[in-house]
């Protein structure tokens, strides 16, 4: 679960973001500073979740099994953290994104040959550069059916009526428009990557919550990109979830529902968002928004008080 949010965690946030940026005409900075409190929130709720389990299952970091325990892991790797720091510095400070990948590059050489527990030789580092374009391959290929199914929409004009029919939902109520959108975006994201998902509801139904609504478009656009995201963990299709179950020789079916009822704050967090965009940070913070971030956290609290019962009884295997 955690693994899966990575895709809507700043700093990287994966190709969305990108793509995000030549949609709305936003810098790379603005986006990040956008998904950090929604994404906060969601950890929070899974931490909530995991400690209200009351497992007698208790690993102490002290025992020799271990290996060693968080005091001697900061010591040995923690200057490792210097390049992801360097990244959110120059992210932040309005730098491309290109730029401060390479900046962060560069630090994760120095930072790697400072000290003798993470130096590397010439073969490593030819490693890395293989691992790194192997890498890139599925993203390029994202890109590029996302380019395709763009021209594909706008040849047969199926933006055009998808963008009608939210137009007349709308009419009837804006919540009913955005569920409409959030059913689309998981649906698309069972046979699609999560990019490419969200680039489509990007372009067919997102237009028209924006252009007959007054909801922000960075917000709709996360939106649209957060559903999208979660089709690697809702059944029927749930590809990070047979992973998991594979590994821990798992039921399928009850490990679904498990990750449902961890996932349900995941459901809600969107829809306060859009009512209130200080969430993003795309406003200044009021009164309200502290009021509305209380709620939420209250809500979150109590939805993993309801669902954690439910969810002890429920064995995954």
């Amino acid at each position: 679960m955690s693994a899966e949010a990575a895709l809507i965690t700043p700093p990287v946030l994966g190709a969305a973001a990108f793509i995000m940026m030549d949609l709305i005409g936003v810098s790379y900075a603005t986006i990040v500073a956008a998904a950090l409190i929604p994404s906060m929130l969601y950890y929070l709720s899974l931490v909530l979740f995991v400690m209200l389990q009351r497992h007698d299952v208790r690993v102490d970091a002290t025992d020799s099994r271990v290996g060693f325990g968080l005091r001697d892991l900061v010591l040995k790797y923690g200057h490792t953290l210097i390049p992801i720091i360097v990244l959110i510095v120059f992210i932040l400070n309005y730098y491309t994104p290109y730029r401060a990948a390479f900046y962060a590059i560069v630090a994760s050489v120095i930072v790697g040959l400072a000290r003798r527990g993470t130096r590397f030789g010439v073969k490593d580092l030819v490693d890395t550069f293989y691992e790194s374009a192997r890498l890139l391959v599925p993203l390029g290929i994202a890109v590029a059916s996302a380019g395709i199914i763009y021209g594909i929409l706008l040849m047969t004009g199926l933006g055009v009526k998808l963008s009608l029919y939210v137009y007349d939902v709308i009419q009837l109520n804006l919540m009913l428009a955005l569920t409409l959108v959030a059913l689309t975006a998981v649906l698309l994201g069972m046979g699609l990557p999560a990019t490419v998902a969200y680039l489509i509801v990007a372009l067919t139904l997102v237009p028209s919550i924006i252009q007959f609504t007054n909801v922000e478009p960075l917000a709709i656009h996360f939106f649209a990109f957060y559903f999208a995201t979660l089709s690697t963990i809702v059944p029927p299709v749930a590809l990070a979830l047979y992973v998991a179950c594979a590994v821990l020789n798992a039921n399928v079916v009850r490990a679904g529902a498990q990750a449902l009822l961890m996932a349900l704050p995941r459901f809600i967090i969107p829809f306060v968002f859009i009512q209130d965009t200080a969430l993003l940070m795309l406003q200044e913070p009021t009164a309200y928004t502290a009021f509305n971030i209380a709620k939420l956290l209250a809500a979150i609290m109590a939805l993993n008080v309801v669902v954690s019962p439910i969810s002890i009884n429920l064995p995954v295997r």
